[in-house]
């Protein structure tokens, strides 16, 4: 989970961000299982990367991450 943080963090920061391909290589994990992390992050959230005054635990209403390993 902290991977696919650190790339949906950089995705959501930066213009121009580092390609799955890219994050492969530098993890040692396949392309495929980096897309799938980034997802499986991504849907939990419901894509709300932005950062408000709500806490986290209330815009994710229990959703869990145990699949992404």
């Amino acid at each position: 989970a902290f991977l696919a943080s650190l790339i949906l963090a950089s995705k959501f920061m930066q213009d121009k961000c580092y390609s799955n391909r890219a994050w492969a290589k530098l993890s040692g994990l396949p392309p495929r299982e980096i897309g799938r992390c980034e997802r499986a992050l991504g849907e939990a959230l419901e894509w709300r990367l932005w950062v408000g005054k709500l806490p986290a635990a209330q815009s994710t209403s229990g959703r869990s991450l145990a699949k992404c390993r």
